[in-house]
């Protein structure tokens, strides 16, 4: 028996020792052995009556924890649990004791609820200490309800723990909390909420805060435990929270989880009481004004969000008796989202960055009752009143109105009617909002606001529009955030604006045209500002910003910038795939100009550089002109030069997907027949046979025919017998089973007259590397068949079958046979047993005749 102790133990050690000593996964596995031979009382009875040391005591109490009871006899079972027991009520050891007690409780759980808290009580009425408390506790955290206890067992438990709290204070009392807990008790006597409310008063220690957070939500709803409640939180628990705030920081915090639980006691009490209602604004204001030292701004918008949805249903005046109070939330909010002293970095901003990120709820909460125009005064008074040195008061009001707009938006455009009010007050904060100052930081703040206002711009006068983009235009220049702001700025103007934006092109395009700053972003705003406005009133510009970016393509490509070269780029797909006027004379960005001025800067673009990302910009440019192009074949005969050499060279699939646009666009037959022709003239090279290149070529062809459907007729048997040529090269290519695939999408539709070579072509080219699929698609094709068809296609298949110079062994060959007639059977079993048939020396060798 000592000797598996120590192996129990030594167990045990390996797994509970401090990190980096011991084998745990050793101890787990030694441990499983015990635990599957069933029963290690007699191990740890053995230890805890022994003269072992507090250590190993501990150990065998964790095992008993686990469970290691065994399969006994009830009697048995009895005598181990008195043994426990009298274990839990004589060890002296707080350690050990404390260990039994969680075992004890475990044990009851599992086993025998009501009769085990029976016996825990006596045990408590005898004079048992702690470890039967703890025992006690741990069972009231995993009481289930269905499991026979009733009502008058917990009452008697909360009871025996209030009636022993004079022992053990905190521990008793927490007991009874948990029970009541337990059973949704919340009738609490005024009496035992005294004696809780009595334990904080003398302690004001986190212990005492975490039982009142047990206690709170067991008060009941009668008027006397309500005012209790009520005048503890006003006259004890507020003074000593704004007490701790300046001394002890984590004690605030417990005690604030203790002052919220009152208050979602009485919202959920619904209390109606103004005094009630008045003392936890109050309060709230404070908490709101003082929570960067409890670091909870979530709680306190949701007890704003609380006293919101509960407390102003009571009464219909409540909206007013509210304003107020979330007048001086309003301007507290926008106080605690001020910037902190310049310099600032790492916590403090990061703190500040996930309270501006949280407000918005509030804010709302602010709308709610004082009105979008109440919170555009507020925002306007705080702005007029602000001294200009005081750049981080103007700030964070410029802030807060930003995170107001799409509240602000949806009451400005649903009520445009209603006399013009909120039209004035958001102009009067956009009056000082516009005011000039040398500040970077607030230059970034109005164009911010600019932006996100900017349906208010664009939905005025003419002048109210023009200062906005006067005013950020030139930001433009800078590099970094400001930049950016400024681009996505007039971004959202020309969004807005229509066709009044050609007014103030001039001094937009003439930013553009410098080519300084943020050119990425401002070239594709200036293209859509341009196709807005329309050709006629924004023809001087087109011609302008034709020839700056003519101009400048060149000279980036020439000194490698490719990142210029991808940006202008941008620009010229926009003006190209947005122009409305393609046809018009004279448009810098309509066909004449495209194929005798950009075309071939496009192309000698496309000849030196390898960039996947700058070839699709060229080919987005010229699949955007060729479906906007009709007829001119000669033209098209361009594009088609350009998108063989992109496939042969460069970009295979956008060379395919622009030639399956130029196939759909040629005026006849006969042109298609000549542009596939010439297409597939280039594809004879060579270079197509590397391997590497194969899945892209497969993929081309594929989308070539799914993109354009009126190719398909004079394009599929040509397409089929190009795949298969390129299998002949190299049937183990990793593309074969794109090209199996590709076929059988390619002809689910059309088999028409092409039936046989099909066949054929996909046996005879695909069977060396992935024969199971080629028979699946030959089944397909004979889906597909007619009765015509029926009888060449199964001739095919078993010519190429039993021809010796295939090479494919016998079994192979009866096992195609195999699979090939059961096909065709489902398909027509009757033309089958005459096709057999007649192709019955063929088959003799294979054994099919006759079955």
């Amino acid at each position: 028996m000592e000797c598996v102790a120590g192996e129990v133990l030594g167990a045990i050690n390996k797994i509970f020792a401090p990190q980096g000593d011991g084998d745990r996964e050793a101890g787990e596995r030694t441990l499983a052995m015990f635990e599957a031979c069933g029963d290690v009382w007699p191990v740890c009875r053995q230890i805890l009556f022994a003269d072992a040391s507090v250590h190993e005591k501990v150990i065998a109490a964790q095992i008993l924890r686990r469970g290691f009871l065994g399969e006994t006899e009830e009697k048995e079972a009895v005598l181990r649990k008195k043994e426990m027991f009298h274990l839990l009520c004589t060890e002296k050891d707080r350690r050990v004791s404390a260990q039994l007690g969680l075992a004890v409780a475990a044990l009851i759980v599992r086993h025998d609820l009501p009769s085990g808290v029976s016996e825990l009580l006596s045990s408590l009425s005898a004079g048992g200490g702690e470890s039967v408390l703890a025992a006690l506790e741990e069972v009231g955290r995993h009481l289930e309800k269905e499991r026979g206890l009733s009502v008058d067992i917990c009452e008697r438990v909360v009871s025996e723990c209030f009636r022993l709290r004079t022992e053990n204070q905190h521990g008793s009392v927490r007991c009874g909390l948990v029970w009541a807990k337990a059973f949704e008790v919340k009738n609490m006597q005024v009496e035992r909420l005294e004696i809780v409310l009595g334990l904080f008063r003398e302690s004001r220690d986190e212990d005492t805060a975490d039982i009142l957070c047990e206690a709170i939500p067991c008060v009941g709803g009668n008027g006397e435990s309500m005012q209790v409640l009520f005048q503890f939180a006003r006259d004890f628990l507020w003074p000593a929270l704004c007490a701790a705030m300046e001394e002890d920081e984590e004690l605030a915090r417990s005690i604030f989880f203790v002052y919220r639980e009152c208050l979602e006691v009485f919202l959920e009490r619904i209390v109606d009481s103004e005094e009630i209602a008045v003392f936890f604004l109050n309060a709230a204001i404070f908490l709101t004004e003082h929570q960067e030292a409890l670091c909870l701004p979530q709680l306190t918008a949701m007890f704003w969000y609380l006293l919101r949805c509960e407390i102003i249903g009571l009464c219909p005046s409540a909206k007013a008796f509210f304003q107020p109070y979330y007048s001086q939330l309003f301007l507290v909010v926008e106080r605690q989202a001020r910037l902190p002293s310049p310099g600032t970095e790492g916590e403090e901003m990061q703190r500040l960055q996930s309270y501006r990120d949280e407000i918005g709820d509030t804010l709302e909460d602010c709308c709610d009752i004082l009105g979008e125009c109440g919170v555009a005064e507020e925002i306007s008074e705080r702005l007029r009143t602000t001294h200009p040195a005081q750049w981080q008061e103007k700030e964070s009001a410029m802030f807060v109105w930003r995170k107001l707009s799409e509240r602000i938006k949806g009451a400005f455009l649903q009520n445009r009617e209603d006399g013009g009010v909120l039209e004035k007050m958001i102009e009067s904060v956009f009056f000082f909002v516009l005011q000039e100052s040398t500040n970077k930081r607030l230059a970034y703040e109005r164009i911010l606001d600019i932006g996100a206002y900017s349906f208010w711009f664009c939905g005025g006068s003419d002048e109210r529009l023009f200062g906005a983009v006067e005013y950020v235009a030139p930001f433009v220049r800078e590099e970094g955030p400001l930049g950016d702001a400024a681009v996505n700025a007039l971004r959202l103007l020309g969004a807005f604006c229509g066709g009044r934006m050609a007014l103030c092109l001039g001094g937009i395009v003439s930013l553009f045209l410098e080519g300084r700053g943020r050119s990425s972003g401002l070239s594709s705003t200036i293209a859509r500002i341009v196709n807005a406005v329309g050709y006629e009133e924004a023809k001087t510009v087109r011609a302008t910003v034709s020839d700056h970016l003519y101009g400048r393509l060149g000279v980036c490509l020439e000194s490698g910038d490719l990142f210029q070269v991808h940006s202008l780029l941008s620009c010229v797909f926009v003006f190209f795939d947005k122009e409305k006027q393609f046809y018009a004379r004279g448009n810098p960005f309509g066909i004449d100009f495209f194929f005798e001025k950009w075309f071939f800067v496009l192309k000698s673009i496309s000849q030196k550089t390898d960039s996947g990302d700058i070839l699709m910009q060229i080919e987005g440019v010229i699949c955007a002109v060729v479906s906007k192009t009709e007829g001119a074949e000669h033209r098209l005969g361009c594009v088609l030069q350009l998108a063989s050499e992109m496939v042969l060279e460069k970009h295979i699939e956008g060379g395919f997907y622009i030639l399956a646009k130029l196939i759909g666009k040629c005026p006849t037959e006969q042109a298609v027949r000549r542009t596939i022709g010439c297409f597939f003239q280039e594809l004879s090279s060579e270079t197509f046979y590397a391997e590497k290149n194969w899945p892209d070529l497969v993929e081309g062809c594929y989308h070539l025919l799914l993109k354009d459907p009126d190719a398909r007729n004079v394009f599929q048997l040509q397409a089929v017998q190009y795949g298969v040529s390129l299998l002949r090269q190299n049937p183990f290519c990793s593309a074969t089973e794109k090209v199996i695939f590709f076929f059988e999408e390619v002809l689910s539709g059309v088999f028409a007259e092409h039936a046989e070579e099909m066949c054929r072509a996909v046996l005879f080219g695909c069977v060396y590397y992935y024969p199971r699929d080629v028979l699946k698609s030959g089944a397909f094709f004979l889906s597909k068949a007619t009765e015509t068809h029926l009888e060449s296609v199964c001739s095919v298949f078993y010519g190429f079958v039993s021809g010796a110079e295939n090479g494919i062994g016998e079994e192979k060959k009866k096992a195609y046979c195999e699979y090939f007639e059961e096909t065709v059977k489902v398909k027509n079993p009757t033309r089958m047993i005459l096709l057999l048939e007649k192709m019955k020396d063929d088959c003799r060798r294979f054994k099919l005749v006759g079955k």
